[in-house]
């Protein structure tokens, strides 16, 4: 394999690095997104672990920084911050189409990566597999039962009382509360995170069109996702369940600290890549 840096775009402002396999690549080309403000190499460097393991395998993978992150300038003429990101990963994927004739892309990406990847994949049908690493969750009731006993659990008989009695006291003076503040309450932003329904009508989308979707989510997030099954509860019987894999590893820390954590994340985003192969004649 070599790796080759390069820049991109009508600005020449997004940077990045090219792992090239050894021979033809595999007919699916894969990026590596930015965790959050994080630089290309990824936590503790598994980006960079991550390219060289999917070049191994035979897949050309791109590891950039989006518009404003490590060394990639914003463009004259920025979008709004998701907008650009999805802007940025089309440029990218218009890179390895015009440099490698692929027409087919995974995207990979941590939290706000994993929700950039997201909203690009429905943006544009060339991504026909996305891996989400503590991206978007949905709670259930057992969820929030887990979640409280966690809570509850190793405290004193004491303890217990005074925080009973401290729900009590908030509990009892709450309607007041409510009726001195409605005066003055300021309109919420509206969350870029999408309704249930929404998500679901997403996924169906990506899923109908035969993208392989992996949601993994991490000890991290335990107030978001506190169980295996979580988010196939949250959508029991919906269809694109069977053409996506939520995956649930209490072990593994949200910037893949333990080097054992990083070759479980390694061998789990090489066996998604090798299953979002197209099977039959690549279409642009």
């Amino acid at each position: 394999m070599r790796e080759i840096a390069l820049s991109m775009g009508p600005d020449q402002n997004l940077i990045g690095v090219m792992t090239e396999p050894d021979g033809s690549p595999q007919p699916l080309g894969m990026i590596l997104l930015n965790a959050g403000v994080v630089h290309r190499i990824g936590p503790h460097r598994t980006s960079v672990k991550i390219a060289r393991h999917l070049a191994q395998q035979g897949f050309a993978t791109l590891r950039f920084d989006i518009s404003g992150v490590g060394d990639s300038r914003p463009p004259r003429d920025a979008l709004p911050s998701r907008q650009q990101a999805v802007q940025d990963i089309k440029i990218a994927m218009d890179h390895l189409q015009s440099q490698y004739g692929l027409t087919r892309f995974g995207l990979y990406g941590i939290c706000a990566g994993a929700m950039n990847g997201y909203a690009a994949a429905l943006a544009d049908e060339r991504v026909a597999g996305l891996f989400m690493f503590d991206g978007y969750a949905f709670s259930t009731g057992k969820a929030s039962r887990i979640r409280l006993a966690a809570r509850w659990r190793g405290r004193s008989v004491r303890q217990t009382l005074e925080a009973l009695k401290g729900r009590i006291r908030r509990y009892a003076s709450a309607p007041f509360k409510v009726r001195a503040e409605v005066k003055t309450a300021v309109p919420v932003a509206p969350s870029s995170h999408p309704t249930k329904e929404q998500f679901a009508a997403d996924l169906k989308t990506l899923t109908d069109r035969g993208a392989r979707v992996v949601s993994l989510y991490s000890g991290s997030v335990f107030e978001e996702y506190s169980y295996a099954e979580q988010m196939n509860d949250a959508f029991k019987g919906q269809g694109f369940l069977g053409q996506s894999r939520f995956l649930y590893q209490p072990d593994v820390d949200h910037l893949v600290t333990p080097l054992d954590a990083q070759r479980q994340l390694i061998a789990m985003i090489v066996e998604w890549a090798q299953t979002a192969l197209p099977v039959g004649p690549a279409h642009g």
